[in-house]
């Protein structure tokens, strides 16, 4: 239902959007973003059956610079919360992120990024009671969004985005090994972006 509601909500900006506002798109100089949104974590691993789920919310925040008015780089923190059977999950990253419109006066654009990630997730393990096991890694992530300026500095940012988090061997609940743990964060999300 939550899903529903933001997407409808996104829709809704898009159709009641002044074209006339379109002239204040401008990519120069330093931009920020900070953004909320729901997500989903799904957590898979070689020793894993059947691969553990949970929804939660996401919150990140960018900064950066305009290398021109089809690339930003950047530098992008985001952290997903959830509980999954009464346990709680964290997963936070930190990328380097490069975004790049192809179309500018759209505001459509593509988010690439890459970088570390830490977190306590619950992969389904042969034990009764789980539990959260930290694990470190690397993480990789796309996602999709579009500008909707709202003044000359300032603009509505929907982002819809995967990210691939690899947090390698950890150990379970009950003492075991998860080989190989992948931490999949799928989120929709709005944000304030000033340039």
């Amino acid at each position: 239902m939550r899903r529903r509601s933001l997407v409808l909500s996104l829709l809704a900006m898009m159709a009641f959007a002044s074209p006339a506002r379109a002239q204040y798109r401008r990519r120069s100089g330093v931009w920020l973003d900070a953004g909320a949104g729901i997500g989903r974590l799904r957590v898979s691993c070689r020793t894993c059956s059947p691969p553990a789920s949970a929804g939660g919310y996401a919150i990140d925040i960018a900064i950066g610079g305009a290398m021109s008015k089809y690339v930003l780089l950047g530098v992008e923190g985001q952290v997903w919360t959830g509980s999954d059977a009464h346990v709680d999950e964290q997963v936070r990253t930190l990328s380097v992120v490069a975004q790049w419109y192809p179309w500018p006066k759209t505001g459509f654009f593509v988010r690439f990024g890459t970088g570390l990630v830490d977190g306590h997730v619950a992969p389904n393990d042969s034990v009764a009671v789980r539990t959260a096991v930290k694990g470190k890694g690397v993480v990789m992530g796309v996602s999709l969004g579009w500008d909707q300026p709202i003044s000359r500095h300032l603009a509505i940012t929907a982002q819809a985005g995967d990210q691939i988090a690899a947090l390698g061997d950890i150990t379970t609940a009950s003492g075991g090994l998860s080989d190989d743990t992948i931490a999949y964060v799928s989120r929709l999300s709005i944000a304030l972006t000033l340039r």
